[in-house]
């Protein structure tokens, strides 16, 4: 529930920060109307995306991506990721000159984290996080070259061996 609501937020701080000082008060979000009915709705939208996501992800090898769909980026790269039934998901969207991503996988040993530094870091951006939840961000004209980059990463951390997921 609380989690939902919260989603449902996206980028309105002043929001969470009233939900923040409500919770601070020791009360229930259960008990709260208003953050029951944002969690169903955003428990509705998200459905719908999943949709939207299995029809429009694309895929460059290993990674599935989406871009654009003016959704939450972590869990569009989760849902590109699984509809697709490859290893790494992207949710990504265009701001001005350059592209914001969030990268997920099942898989530790990828370490998104270090290939998301190591990549947009050439193409002149910036990229960090985890070994299984990453960001990045790449000159919009670099987009797709860094998918393609990053696929070949992929292709070298798992050469060989055995990948489940």
């Amino acid at each position: 529930l609380l989690v939902q609501a919260i989603e449902s937020m996206g980028r309105n701080h002043d929001a969470k920060r009233e939900l923040a000082r409500y919770l601070s008060e020791n009360n229930l979000p259960s008990a709260d109307e208003k953050i029951v009915k944002r969690a169903i709705s955003e428990t509705i939208v998200e459905e719908d995306m999943r949709k939207v996501i299995e029809a429009e992800a694309k895929v460059v090898g290993n990674i599935a991506y989406v871009i654009d769909l003016k959704w939450s980026l972590g869990k569009s790269a989760i849902y590109a990721r699984a509809a697709k039934n490859v290893m790494v998901g992207v949710g990504a969207e265009s701001r001005k000159d350059f592209v914001d991503m969030s990268l997920r996988t099942p898989i530790e040993r990828l370490e998104l984290n270090k290939a998301v530094i190591e990549i947009a870091g050439r193409m002149g951006g910036s990229g960090g996080g985890h070994a299984k939840a990453a960001g990045a961000r790449v000159p919009r004209e670099r987009f797709k070259e860094f998918l393609e980059e990053l696929n070949s990463a992929i292709v070298n951390k798992t050469r060989n061996k055995t990948v489940e997921y």
